[in-house]
């Protein structure tokens, strides 16, 4: 009968210590207390940037200190997990609209409300779509492309009797149909703006009665939005008057007399604005000019300082030998080329006119580009952005560095694409998230940033973030979860866990990755730190250090488990900012142990970065600590700051007293446990030749370890009985005897 090997792993009998294969013997895991990194995702650093890393990461914080000591120490791979429960800082972006559509999230912590965000938009094209509003029963608007192919019409108020101008939102950076308002004469000779949506429907609330509002004598000509202003403007025949809606009731804000601005005898049709829409969104405040149709007359006037509400004629283009007997009704501007698009009702046909006019402003001419087909009885024209494709760039600017660190993000798309691809271009980065607060055919483009138009100078503080309070035990015991999917981890330090309670739940982790997740793993655990305000030397200050030794020797005597590595004491030690600090010295054994291959002992090997040691034990404190199997560091003249010891907390009289060996043991255990991957799933036959395969390759890599001389000798033996094989079991008898070790240590390795 065949049977299959389906999978291998390892349990170990009491002997030496021992760690992890070559490329797994050095990887440690730590966790703790940081002020940049997101809470609970692992990060590895590793490489010649890693202390880089880390700090650009982790920010500042006790974890990233024990990062830093343990690579300078000798470290070479360590993953890293955050701890605690700081909140994160985020900031809402507006669509044109005032919609919230983006979040945008920072770090978690305080620093990180010190991140300021501004949003710039670019046109990427300048496409222009145009309305004209036609005289019928019933009234229509009529909605060209680009091409001035007619894309769509739309009924008007059946009360309208008659239009007279109709308006788009130039800067309406949007997808889809655009909305549009429409002045005419309604019922009982009433002048009204109505306010009609994307779908083609009345937004009745909107609708607003202006006949008071009329100078006496002028007569409703036009309607047109300011580029730069929210308000709706009413064109006379003589005036400019800036309509709002206060709280139901149409109120004019300002007027402008067209005679003032130096019009003799008005008969204004129409207004349009002329401006660099992309200097206006880059925020260069360009000059805002208005050309003004006269119907009379057949002229253009162009207006200056509109914006100021101190008009002055300083151009004037007659046109009439280009309109004939035609009547110019309105006027709109090509917002790509400039071109002056000049609506012409004729007096019989089936249609209407409308000319391309390229104006010289300095030569006061008008020259004819083209003649386009309306629909008859127009009254109006109006221009908007269409088919365009709008760049956002986001700048994200993290003013806890000096200069400031500018993170900027940039997408280019159709206006209801953009958002979304901007978006994904911050995710892809990965330094902030960002979080779509709408459907995606709903994430329109970004209002820029600024106070009063587009400003490129203008930043919003996130705001949100807080350190969170002082860690607990959950902190820790989810920091420690975090670390199971990193199998490759051979010894777990969590920074700042000095507590019993919290060196168990260390204890009892390590024994679930080797028993269930079958990865080998044990513990460097921390003392709590040494405090005394005494004088050092001083009698108080010598009983404070007995009293510190005394209390560590209680602590270590409640386990005793072979997967536990004590370290008592501080160091002093020099951090990557240039300032001395003190912090335990385990993150520096640790990294210590690195740097050392697995047969090495940590008796007498430097700590190279510490600088002092905090307290100073002395020879009988030593004593009592080795005693209680717990490590420390001293000075030794000539040699630098000392580990004390190779010491695991294995119980005493256990073969597993030594860290080298545990590192040894571990490492040959788990290279011939990987050794037997390959043959997991092959045939275990009754002739043994399966068996024999199988226990020459997992010779291998301890013959190149007896090779190296990092043990000094080993026994494998791999066993199947009849009942094994039933069950497709494999029984592995391994046994090492550690560099200059007294006995061989046996372990069992099951592939089951």
């Amino acid at each position: 009968m065949t049977q299959i090997i389906p999978d291998a792993y390892t349990t170990y009998e009491d002997g030496h210590i021992g760690a992890t294969p070559g490329s797994l013997s050095n990887v440690e895991a730590k966790i703790g207390a940081a002020t940049g990194g997101v809470p609970g995702r692992v990060y590895t650093f590793s490489g010649g940037d890693a202390k880089k890393q880390a700090a650009l990461i982790l920010k500042e914080g006790a974890l990233l200190r024990a990062i830093e000591e343990a690579l300078d120490a000798g470290s070479n791979k360590i993953h890293a997990v955050r701890i605690g429960n700081p909140t994160q800082s985020t900031l809402s972006l507006n669509d044109k609209s005032g919609v919230p559509t983006l979040r945008i999230k920072g770090d978690f912590g305080a620093s990180s409300i010190n991140h300021f965000v501004n949003v710039r938009q670019q046109l990427a094209s300048l496409d222009t779509a145009y309305a004209a509003v036609i005289v019928g029963s019933p009234c229509v608007a009529v909605f060209y492309d680009a091409e001035f192919n007619e894309t769509r019409r739309v009924n008007l108020p059946a009360e309208l009797v008659s239009v007279a101008g109709v308006c788009m939102r130039s800067l309406s950076i949007v997808s889809g149909d655009p909305e549009f308002w429409v002045l005419g004469v309604g019922d009982g000779a009433a002048a009204k703006v109505f306010h009609i949506d994307s779908d083609g429907e009345v937004v009745a609330e909107d609708t607003m009665d202006i006949t008071s509002l009329i100078p006496e004598g002028d007569v409703i000509s036009g309607l047109s939005f300011g580029t730069m202003q929210d308000g709706i403007q009413v064109i006379t025949d003589k005036h400019v008057l800036y309509v709002y809606d206060d709280d139901g009731t149409p109120t004019i804000d300002w007027s402008i007399s067209f005679v003032d601005a130096g019009i003799v005898s008005p008969d204004v049709s129409s207004i349009s604005d002329i401006v660099d829409i992309n200097a206006y969104l880059r925020g260069e405040d360009p000059e805002l000019t208005q050309v003004v149709l006269d119907r009379t007359a057949k002229t253009i006037y162009r207006m200056t300082d509109f914006d100021e509400m101190t008009p002055v004629v300083d151009g004037v283009i007659d046109i009439s030998a280009l309109v004939g007997s035609d009547t110019p009704e309105g006027i709109s501007v090509d917002l790509a080329t400039g071109d002056a698009m000049v609506a012409l009702r004729t007096a019989a046909g089936e249609v209407d006119i409308v000319l391309r006019l390229t104006l010289d402003w300095d030569l006061l001419t008008a020259t004819l580009v083209e003649s386009l087909d309306v629909a008859h009885g127009v009254y109006g024209i109006a221009g908007t952005l269409a088919n365009n494709e709008v760049t956002t760039r986001l700048t994200i600017q993290d003013r806890n560095e000096t200069p400031y660190l500018d993170h900027v993000f940039e997408a280019t798309d159709t206006p209801d694409a953009v958002t979304p691809a901007l978006a994904a271009v911050v995710n892809a980065d990965g330094t902030y998230a960002a979080q779509l607060l709408v459907a995606v055919p709903y994430a329109y483009a970004l209002m820029p940033s600024g106070i009063g138009g587009p400003d490129p100078t203008y930043f919003t503080a996130m705001s949100g973030g807080s350190d969170g309070g002082a860690l607990t035990n959950a902190d820790y015991l989810a920091g420690l979860e975090a670390t199971k999917s990193k199998l490759d981890v051979n010894w777990i330090d969590a920074v700042g866990a000095t507590s019993s309670a919290l060196w168990n739940a260390i204890l009892v982790h390590c024994a679930e990755m080797e028993t269930v997740l079958k990865a080998e793993r044990f513990a460097i655990l921390r003392c709590p730190a040494f405090v005394s305000s005494a004088e050092i030397g001083s009698a108080a200050y010598l009983s404070a250090v007995q009293s510190y030794v005394d209390a560590i020797v209680i602590q270590a005597g409640l386990i005793g488990d072979r997967n536990a590595v004590i370290f008592a004491g501080d160091a002093t030690f020099l951090g990557s900012d240039g300032t001395e600090y003190n912090h335990s010295v385990a993150a520096g054994c640790g990294g210590t142990m690195a740097g050392l291959p697995v047969q090495k002992s940590l008796i007498n090997k430097p700590v190279r970065n510490a600088l002092a040691v905090v307290p100073e034990f002395g020879p009988s404190h030593i004593e009592s600590l080795i005693q209680a199997r717990v490590n420390a560091v001293r000075l030794k003249p000539g040699r630098g700051f000392c580990i004390t010891h190779s010491l695991t907390a294995a119980p005493v009289g256990s073969d597993y007293s030594r860290v080298n060996d545990l590192r040894a043991i571990y490492y040959g255990s788990k290279a011939a446990r990987e050794a037997a991957q390959p043959y997991i799933g092959e045939e275990n036959d009754s002739a043994g030749e399966g068996l024999l395969k199988l226990e020459s390759a997992m010779k291998r890599p301890l013959e190149r370890m007896l090779d190296t001389g990092q043990i000094d000798a080993f026994d494998l033996k791999s066993v199947s009985t009849s009942a094994n094989r039933l069950l497709g079991e494999v029984y592995v008898s391994l046994g090492i005897t550690p560099l200059r070790a007294m006995e061989m240590i046996y372990t069992n390795v099951y592939l089951a």
